[in-house]
């Protein structure tokens, strides 16, 4: 699953890449001619798409580049770990038995986050572990299986279950614990990061103040230039100017 999606996820980069470089290629596109995957265009509806009107190509053509050149960016950024150089660019036989069975959407998980969040609303007073094991036995069609089965062994079964409460009681509060221990984690991760860019916001400002206090402040270009004659060093002059040019992409 993850090697054949890796494979199809570059072969749609490099096609948008090219018919972003290329006028030829996107003229292809458009007449039906070319497609990332080789889709054939299909019923007379799918056709009447691709007839030629040159007219028409004249304006679709430039928009097409830029739509292709936009979505080929997007998706550079957003699979970038599943294109060549990414680490899940070449996947080991482990992991690819391990995403095998993977979903290729998410409809079925939030559909329970959704029925989980409803129960918690409808009895408040219910655990968590009792709401999940109530869906986990709706949803895996508990009852009709120990239904199946014989007598002794249902009974067997039921047994054992109640004997691994408090087990299973006490594994679900070591997960929420260690839950609660990486969001932690996260938050303190995303503090620090802010921390590391207030103080470097700080210091360039700092060493702006720095400067217009030792040069002067400088308010028309009249200014500028009889301020740029007196300095005789290059270094400071490129100084100044990396200076100015960070300010103004920053405020």
């Amino acid at each position: 699953m993850l090697g054949h999606i890796n494979i199809h996820y570059k072969t749609l980069v490099d096609f948008l890449q090219k018919g972003a470089d290329s006028v030829e290629d996107i003229v292809k596109f458009v007449q039906g001619e070319a497609s990332p995957f080789n889709t054939p265009v299909g019923d007379a509806e799918g056709q009447k798409l691709v007839e030629r009107d040159d007219e028409l190509n004249e304006i679709l053509c430039p928009m097409l580049q830029g739509l292709f050149l936009a979505m080929s960016q997007l998706l550079n950024r957003m699979v970038a770990d599943h294109l060549p150089g990414g680490k899940f660019s070449q996947p080991s036989e482990e992991l690819i038995r391990e995403t095998k069975s993977v979903m290729k959407h998410n409809k079925l998980p939030e559909f329970v986050f959704g029925q989980l969040d409803q129960l918690l609303r409808y009895r408040p007073n219910a655990t968590l572990l009792t709401n999940e094991a109530y869906l986990k036995y709706s949803h895996n069609k508990t009852r009709e299986w120990l239904e199946s089965l014989p007598d002794e062994e249902r009974n067997k079964l039921i047994d054992n279950a109640r004997k691994q409460g408090k087990s299973a009681r006490m594994k679900f509060k070591e997960r929420l614990r260690a839950i609660e221990a990486k969001r932690l984690e996260i938050q303190e991760e995303r503090k620090r990061k802010l921390e590391v860019t207030e103080q470097k916001r700080r210091q360039e400002l700092e060493e702006l103040t720095n400067n217009v206090c030792y040069y002067g402040l400088w308010q028309s270009i009249e200014q500028v230039n009889e301020g740029l004659a007196t300095l005789d060093i290059e270094n400071e002059k490129g100084k100044l100017y990396r200076h100015s040019r960070s300010s103004e992409e920053k405020f």
